[in-house]
């Protein structure tokens, strides 16, 4: 049993690392937009050159021979669900939504995989979990003030579209740890290889269709060691998000994995917009992210206390 626990708590630390890694390559896109870089195309190769290589690697260890008919379909979901949640936050920040609020308004996650959690995987509801969920809840309609979108008159400008596709996110990510969770005994690394996969065709697709402007693909050949070693650097980044992302969220409950991720992802991008905007967060911008701590502990208690002695 003390093995079971120690399980969940790496995969609670995975976890938190994941959501880290994943505020972090949001983050870029405005990074990349600022210098000129070509930020879609860059993600998308470093995400296919990863792809291919776990995708090798799995096949020659034969990893990929021991997924049986009836999980693939858990591990083409897993891959589909990470790929659409991350392209869906990516837009709602092209959309004008800011970082920090998109990912705040993502934490509908939490009750999604909460009652997803409970239909398909009969994980249990206590009073605890509850309790999570509502801090969780409150504590993102707090810093993201989304109280005022539905009871004040919008300011103009407000990135209505940024907030639905943000919203959206959150119900897709809710499923993402589902299909996780239903994939256990699938090896790590092959449930990375069909998110990679599947993401990098998703990031080459969003300008090539016309969904955001066109990009500067010059850069590739007007500095092409830089471009290279841009490229290097992401195809890490998305290594280590999506490793811990998929290990994690095999590793602990569906309500504990995303109450984990989105609290930590959502504290990273308010951080991160603050550094890069120079906004001082509000007072209650800061009880809100409090609130999504606190849940982030309720839910370790909640752990904690169901195991059996």
């Amino acid at each position: 049993m003390a093995r079971a626990m120690g399980r969940e708590v790496t995969g609670m630390v995975f976890m938190g690392a994941a959501g880290a890694g994943l505020a972090v390559m949001v983050m870029l896109s405005d990074w990349a937009q600022a210098v000129g870089l070509p930020y879609y195309s860059l993600m998308g190769s470093a995400e296919l050159i990863l792809g291919a290589a776990l995708t090798a690697w799995t096949i020659a260890r034969g990893q990929v021979a021991a997924v049986s008919r009836r999980q693939w379909k858990w591990v083409v979901l897993r891959g589909f669900a990470g790929a659409v949640f991350f392209v869906l936050s990516l837009l709602a920040v092209a959309a004008g939504a800011p970082l920090g609020d998109v990912s705040a308004l993502q934490s509908f996650n939490i009750v999604v995989a909460a009652l997803l959690g409970r239909a398909f995987l009969g994980e249990q509801l206590r009073a605890l979990h509850i309790a999570a969920l509502c801090a969780s809840v409150i504590g993102a309609l707090m810093v993201s003030k989304a109280g005022t979108l539905v009871f004040a008159v919008a300011a103009p400008g407000t990135p209505w579209l940024g907030y639905a596709l943000a919203l959206l996110g959150g119900a897709v990510s809710g499923s993402l740890f589902i299909a996780a969770r239903k994939s256990q005994g699938i090896d790590p690394l092959v449930m990375t290889a069909s998110v990679t996969l599947q993401e990098g065709l998703l990031a080459w697709a969003v300008p090539l269709l016309g969904v955001v402007p066109p990009e500067p693909l010059a850069v590739w050949q007007r500095s092409p060691l830089e471009s290279t070693g841009i490229l290097a650097g992401f195809t890490l980044l998305v290594l280590g998000a999506s490793v811990t992302l998929s290990a994690g969220s095999q590793l602990c409950p569906a309500v504990a994995s995303s109450t984990i991720f989105t609290s930590v992802s959502m504290t990273c991008s308010y951080v991160g917009q603050v550094a890069l905007g120079g906004a001082a967060p509000e007072a209650d911008t800061v009880a809100g992210a409090a609130l999504m701590l606190l849940a982030v502990g309720l839910m370790a208690l909640a752990r904690r206390r169901d195991a059996p002695p």
